[in-house]
């Protein structure tokens, strides 16, 4: 996957949540977020990665938002085509009421990604809060959406993310 398969530009901030659309995985707060972040930027695209029963709901959301062009829903994907999607991004989000120990954050680690996240189990673990990403403890879309501007600034989070996996790779845990 590249940016040209897309017909995404350089200056295009590729934004993308991996995971089943259902309601525990918070899918509303990212679009409701994503809604309050294009009024500011229009350069944001966000791709929500997986599928689920709230998919009509979604779709009819981003309808009610007019942001067809903005956001796109890719469906269901191979563990390859979701590191190829995690790769494309520039932020992993995480908007879930709940987690067991998230693979999405992992893997978006794994890849040196910066990741804003709700305060689910294992966030503060894997996140360094405004060094590789941030945990926001409310789920009010506008401080959300504003830790994903600030997300933009971090300097060194593709060190500090990679750093983090290390932790958790099968050969340290050996």
């Amino acid at each position: 996957l590249n940016r040209i398969d897309f017909k995404l530009s350089n200056t295009d901030k590729i934004l993308i949540s991996c995971g089943r659309i259902n309601q525990v995985k918070g899918w509303e707060l990212i679009i409701d977020s994503f809604n309050i972040l294009i009024q500011k930027d229009k350069n944001f695209k966000l791709f929500f990665i997986g599928d689920g029963e709230d998919r009509s709901k979604l779709e009819e959301k981003i309808n009610k938002y007019n942001l067809s062009n903005q956001v796109k829903i890719i469906g269901f994907q191979t563990p390859n085509q979701v590191l190829e999607w995690t790769n494309l991004a520039d932020i992993v989000l995480v908007g879930s009421y709940k987690e067991g120990w998230s693979i999405s954050m992992l893997e978006a680690l794994a890849c040196g990604k910066p990741i804003v996240s709700t305060n689910v189990s294992g966030a503060k673990e894997m996140i360094k809060t405004a060094e590789n990403g941030f945990i926001v403890d409310s789920r009010i879309p506008q401080k959300y959406a504003d830790k994903l501007l600030d997300c933009l600034e971090l300097k060194n989070h593709k060190d500090i993310s990679l750093s983090i996996a290390n932790k958790y790779s099968l050969m340290t845990l050996k």
